[in-house]
């Protein structure tokens, strides 16, 4: 991990000492451009510059014996907007044409970030593992009651939420304990599996009451681990120190 960041550095400053119009993003070995203008043909540009100038991305790459797949580079456009023109960008003889959505660091981002997508993702994948784990709990002969509720917190719920910051809308507001909005139907669909994963820690027949399981499995409600993970990431964003980019912004 420190070997990327070392490697990675002089890709990631890029946009540094530049126009407030460009940001970079990287972890390990995904980057990011970022450009910030009024329509997407300023965007483009400050993209293309990006990448083509003295010092850009394509400098980077030759500085360090590497060859860009241009092919494999994604455009997104993100705006409310959905009349703006978007045009290709072309860049080293490639025509990259913007996308709908795109997954980066393990998160499906959508024009307008309203993550549909990612949450359609979320959900069959969380179904997918919580799946898996029924068909080996049996009572008799399958895994033992008290490990699969092991399996289940470590290995299925990390996948079911990850992000969860992102794309979950609280259904609490305040300390009014009536639900008035947010993701209501997504919270109900989570739930719905949640309850799967109840059934097979306990082994108990399919008309058991959801509240009923959950209780005897301790296991939080969704809506309440979600916003517990929400939480979380808000008081972590909150105790960055001052010289933290994020500092200013939170």
């Amino acid at each position: 991990m420190i070997l990327y960041i070392i490697y990675d550095s002089d890709l990631v400053d890029i946009a540094t000492g530049h126009t407030e119009k460009e940001h970079t993003l990287a972890f390990v070995d995904n980057t990011a451009f970022i450009a910030i203008g009024m329509d997407f043909h300023e965007t483009h540009t400050i993209l293309k510059d990006m990448l083509e100038r003295e010092g850009g991305g394509f400098t980077w790459a030759l500085a360090h014996n590497l060859k860009f797949e241009t092919l494999k580079f994604a455009l997104m456009d993100f705006s409310m907007n959905s009349t703006k023109a978007q045009p290709p960008l072309i860049t080293h003889g490639t025509m990259i044409t913007p996308t709908a959505t795109h997954k980066f660091l393990g998160v499906i981002l959508d024009q307008v970030l309203r993550w549909k997508e990612h949450i359609a993702y979320a959900i069959a994948k969380g179904t997918a593992y919580v799946l898996q784990l029924h068909h080996i709990s049996s009572t008799s002969t399958g895994v033992p009651l008290s490990l699969m509720h092991q399996l289940y917190l470590s290995i299925a719920m990390p996948k079911l939420l990850y992000a969860v910051d992102l794309w979950f809308q609280p259904l609490f507001i305040g300390t009014n304990d009536k639900q008035q909005s947010g993701s209501i139907g997504v919270t109900c669909q989570l739930g719905h599996i949640q309850r799967l994963a109840a059934l097979s820690i306990t082994g108990e027949m399919h008309s058991t009451a959801t509240d009923t399981l959950e209780a005897h499995t301790k296991l939080l409600l969704m809506e309440h681990r979600m916003q517990n993970l929400c939480y979380q990431a808000a008081i972590q964003l909150a105790a960055h120190p001052k010289s933290h980019l994020l500092h200013e912004p939170v």
